[in-house]
């Protein structure tokens, strides 16, 4: 199932913004037999002037911590296993579709007469990388995004408008996923809507 989570902030440039994200769900489940070396025996290393030592029993790990008080104090080290065997079990392994992960800013000029739309790329994949990312702007075929971010038109903020951007990526198992927002922009929403003598301030 497909989540979306919208949320307002403000951006470094007199703006609000607006989020998305969906994705990241488990495809072509299906059961392999992994191959495991087990460790096992004593292990021992030199510290303190003599060498310590301390039995490990069945450890997926090649290496281990050894301590033992020598004439009053503690000492310790790092210690190698001997390989005893392998094991074989059979494990779950599925493969993940990439999340699409997609935040819209609107960014305000300084009298907040005038805004933009910035489309921002979040999106990742697990189990490998984003190949491709397709976007829509207001159901309209945009092509595809190079980057992490796409600036739109500005636009005059009177009266108000609202854009909204679905985004449709690919990761390199050809896997897809896609994720839609909107974003609304009114001029009262800009940061010291009303009181822009000093910006900076605000």
């Amino acid at each position: 199932m497909k989540k979306v989570i919208f949320g307002a902030v403000v951006s470094a440039f007199f703006g609000i913004s607006k989020y998305a994200v969906a994705g990241d769900q488990q495809v072509n489940c299906r059961t392999q037999a992994v191959t495991s070396a087990v460790y096992s025996g004593n292990a021992s290393c030199y510290a303190g002037g003599q060498y310590i030592s301390r039995y490990v029993h069945n450890s997926a790990s090649s290496t281990a911590f050894v301590s033992q008080v020598v004439n009053g104090r503690t000492v310790s080290c790092s210690a190698s296993v001997p390989f005893s065997h392998n094991e074989t079990a059979n494990v779950r392994k599925c493969d993940y579709t990439p999340q699409a992960r997609v935040k819209l800013d609107a960014q305000f000029n300084s009298d907040s007469t005038r805004a933009r739309v910035v489309i921002r790329n979040l999106s990742t994949d697990r189990d490998g990388q984003i190949s491709k990312v397709e976007y829509w702007v207001d159901n309209v075929y945009q092509g595809t995004l190079s980057g992490s971010y796409k600036y739109l038109s500005w636009r005059d903020t009177f009266p108000s408008f609202s854009t909204r951007v679905k985004i449709r990526v690919t990761d390199n198992d050809g896997y897809t996923d896609i994720s839609s927002t909107y974003i609304p922009v009114k001029a009262k929403d800009a940061p010291c809507w009303g009181d822009h003598e000093d910006p900076a301030s605000c």
